[in-house]
């Protein structure tokens, strides 16, 4: 069983997902921020540890543009 995940989280999944589809890597916080309109980089950064910590990514520390899809748990 996967563990829930709120709209937002779901939205910044999304987000990477197709972004990293398309480009090939992964986007920057800043990106992430930009284009889901949110008020501030530490945003971002709550969600992505909230879905790094329920297994939906993995995002290796200081590193920019580090951050990998896993497939969803079932």
């Amino acid at each position: 069983m996967s563990i829930p995940i709120t709209k937002r989280q779901k939205e910044v999944w999304d987000f990477i997902k197709k972004f990293i589809t398309e480009k090939e890597y992964a986007p920057t916080l800043e990106e992430i921020k930009k284009s889901l309109k949110l008020s501030a980089v530490s945003t971002v950064y709550q969600h992505i540890k909230a879905l790094n910590d329920k297994g939906y990514i993995k995002k290796y520390p200081n590193l920019a543009r580090a951050i990998e899809i896993r497939k969803k748990k079932k």
